[in-house]
């Protein structure tokens, strides 16, 4: 029986080339071994995976801010038109007391995307602007805990002290309203003003805490 030897040293040959793993790639006795080898480009600290994490969260950072001020603005907006429709249109101010866990709930929503921003510029700040090029957070901070002659009011100090005047307007409203007579609008959105008062110094020093970080 005659064995080509040309066809023998292909088969050698072949057997060589597809034995050496390829550039990048994982062997069967690495992952044996707890050894994985990742391509170049998949690494988890290379720079364009940085850069388009650092973009996400500006733009996260971004929209939960417009977010926060859309909520704001229909706040106002709507107290004022329903206070208009029950006072003008209704004759039946007691109705305005309904204001009162609108602006609780809207105000618990606009605390949860500010703490959403805090974090968010605190981890770019730590983990992402240490191992990249950028530095925007890390500025900011250092800039406002430089300044002592101009302190800084943050926009979500201006929307606490507007959702607690709101709530503790209301029930003043209603007796102006009602010629200082109790009704049971007044009763209601009373209610409401210890629970805004605790909810505001809460969320006030939390944020806070979070900005000094």
């Amino acid at each position: 029986m005659h064995i080509d030897e040309t066809s023998v040293g292909s088969v050698e040959e072949d057997t060589r080339v597809n034995a050496e793993p390829l550039h990048g790639t994982t062997t069967l006795s690495e992952v044996g071994n707890s050894r994985v080898t990742l391509p170049k480009d998949s690494a988890p600290d290379a720079p364009e995976n940085r850069r388009a994490e650092y973009e996400a969260l500006r733009a996260e950072i971004l929209y939960s801010d417009q977010v926060c001020m859309i909520i704001t603005g229909a706040l106002l907006s709507g107290s004022l038109a329903l206070l208009t429709f029950a006072v003008d249109t209704l004759d039946q101010p007691d109705i305005a007391a309904l204001l009162s866990p609108v602006w609780l709930i809207g105000y618990s929503y606009i605390s949860e995307k500010r703490f959403v921003i805090e974090t968010i510029a605190s981890y770019t700040r730590q983990h992402v602007e240490t191992q990249s090029g950028f530095g925007w957070e890390r500025w900011l901070r250092d800039e406002q805990q430089g300044r002592t002659r101009f302190p800084r009011v943050f926009t979500f100090h201006l929307e606490t002290i507007i959702s607690v005047i709101a709530v503790l307007a209301l029930p003043l409203f209603l007796l102006l309203q009602n010629d200082w007579h109790v009704g049971w609008g007044f009763f209601a959105s009373l209610l409401f003003v210890p629970l805004i008062i605790y909810t505001a110094y809460r969320n006030l020093r939390a944020y806070d805490k979070r900005t000094e970080d």
